[in-house]
């Protein structure tokens, strides 16, 4: 009798002790930019596929554009490397490109169609190529859910849906796209916004994000824009799916010699706004 009780009492306190050392979504994501914001460098594989759907010479217009990417982060020193490829189809043309892209020093430095072009960056550029900041950004932003918990390859993961601040994830996919941030003031983000999902694998044992997939679509119509108002009315669908490896282990990035007689291009003030689109359809 005394065994079967102190057996009972034993197992009890094994549950209650597993159920306190459970982490709450507020912990958990304390633990997840700690040690995200840690990290020094990293190597990157990606897949992005975009979707933009708008109107050019009164046409309907599609364009879509599939990015497979890989390449090293080095967060202490801000250099950056990707060489991918870049398919593309638009008004019935497909086009197929190698494409490797540098951030070394002043310069970012980008090798498509066996042309070197370089273009001198800003304060936002090394925000807009660090993936895993830009994660730490949307986390701090808002909450996480969490999911059913996956092993995957022999790791235990963690798995959280991201639910941001739909002002800093507006925010964040236009200045990717180049916008500046002082005429996205008076923009309607929760129109522009109509759909987001992001889930993130956890290490359990590290904290650190190892991959991620996210798919949006935004709207921009000349109600929701605000100043970057045109008349032209652009749908966009995005998913990339992102992993990382090789977490602070040592990362060589060199830019190849010829890379030194890259052309230099202004930078334009881009935007996924219309006039982007249509300029850049001449």
């Amino acid at each position: 009798m005394k065994k079967t009780l102190l057996l009972t009492l034993f197992l009890a306190a094994t549950l209650l002790l597993s159920c306190t050392n459970e982490l709450s979504e507020q912990e958990l994501t304390r633990k997840i930019v700690d040690a995200n914001t840690n990290l020094n460098t990293y190597t990157i594989a990606m897949d992005i596929n975009t979707t933009i759907e708008t109107t050019l010479r009164e046409k309907p217009t599609t364009m879509r554009t599939d990015m497979q990417l890989s390449g090293a982060m080095d967060r202490v020193k801000k250099q950056m490397q990707t060489k991918g490829t870049v398919k593309s189809q638009m008004l019935g043309f497909k086009t197929e490109a190698d494409l490797e892209t540098y951030l070394v020093g002043d310069y970012t430095y980008t090798k498509i169609m066996d042309t070197w072009m370089k273009t001198k960056v800003d304060k936002n550029v090394w925000e807009q190529q660090d993936q895993v900041q830009q994660y730490i950004t949307l986390l701090k932003s808002g909450t996480i859910e969490r999911q059913e918990d996956e092993k995957i390859d022999g790791n235990d993961y963690y798995v959280v849906l991201i639910k941001p601040d739909i002002k800093t994830l507006v925010e964040q996919a236009l200045k990717q796209n180049g916008q500046e941030e002082s005429p996205m003031q008076d923009m309607d983000f929760a129109d522009i916004m109509r759909s987001y999902t992001s889930t993130l694998w956890i290490n359990k044992k590290s904290f650190v994000i190892d991959r991620t997939v996210a798919d949006m679509e935004l709207v921009m119509t000349p109600e929701n824009m605000g100043k970057n108002a045109t008349n032209i009315t652009l749908k966009m669908d995005m998913h990339m799916a992102f992993a990382i490896s090789n977490i602070n282990e040592p990362v060589t990035i060199i830019l190849p010699p010829e890379a030194g007689s890259a052309k230099e291009i202004e930078k334009k003030e881009n935007s996924i706004t219309g006039n982007a689109i249509a300029e850049a359809l001449g």
